[in-house]
C-alpha cells in the first residue's frame, strides 16, 4: 500500500507477475497444450492473483487502474485464455464484495462480523431494504461501508 492510499504500485506489481505467468501460459501453448486446460491455468494462476484480496483494495484503485486490468483481460482473450462471460474487472470485484458480504452477515462468527454497524430497529413498517444496519457517513473506499450502501435498495 502506498503512503497516499492509492493501489498503482500493486496494481503494477501484479500486472508484471500476470505477464510473465501470461508467457509461460502462451508457451505450453506453443507446446501443443490445449486451449479447454490452458483456459483453467489462466483461470487458477492469473485470475486469482488478480483477484485475490480484492474486497480490501479494490476500493481505493483508480478507475486508471481498473482500465489496466482490464486491457490486460483483453490481451489474454484475444491469446484465447480468458473467456470474458461479459465480465469486466470491476463486475469480478462487486462479484467477490458481494460474496464476502453475505458471509459475514450470515455469520455471527465470521472475523469480520464485529466491524458491522449495528441493527437498526423500527417501530413502524417501511420498504424492506436487503440489510438492517444503521447508515453512517458514506465511504466508497471503505469496504463494510461500500457494501452497506450498494445494498440498501
Amino acid at each position: 500500500m502506498q503512503s497516499n492510499l492509492l493501489m498503482d504500485a500493486h496494481v503494477t506489481r501484479v500486472l508484471g507477475e500476470c505477464a510473465g505467468v501470461l508467457y509461460a501460459i502462451n508457451t505450453l501453448k506453443a507446446h501443443g497444450m490445449q486451449v479447454p486446460a490452458l483456459q483453467e491455468v489462466f483461470r487458477g494462476k492469473i485470475l486469482s492473483k488478480l483477484t485475490y484480496a480484492s474486497p480490501a483494495w479494490s476500493g481505493l484503485a483508480s478507475s486508471e487502474n481498473f482500465k489496466r486490468i482490464n486491457s490486460f483481460l483483453k490481451r489474454a482473450k484475444r491469446m484465447d485464455f480468458f473467456r470474458v462471460d461479459g465480465l469486466s474487472f470491476e463486475n469480478m470485484c462487486s462479484d467477490a464484495d458481494e460474496t464476502l458480504f453475505k458471509n459475514i452477515v450470515n455469520n455471527p462468527s465470521h472475523v469480520l462480523h464485529r466491524l458491522l454497524p449495528p441493527i437498526k430497529n423500527v417501530p413502524y413498517n417501511l420498504r424492506t431494504r436487503k440489510h438492517n444496519f444503521t447508515l453512517s457517513l458514506k465511504d466508497d473506499r471503505n469496504f463494510i461501508n461500500r457494501m452497506i450502501f450498494k445494498n440498501i435498495f
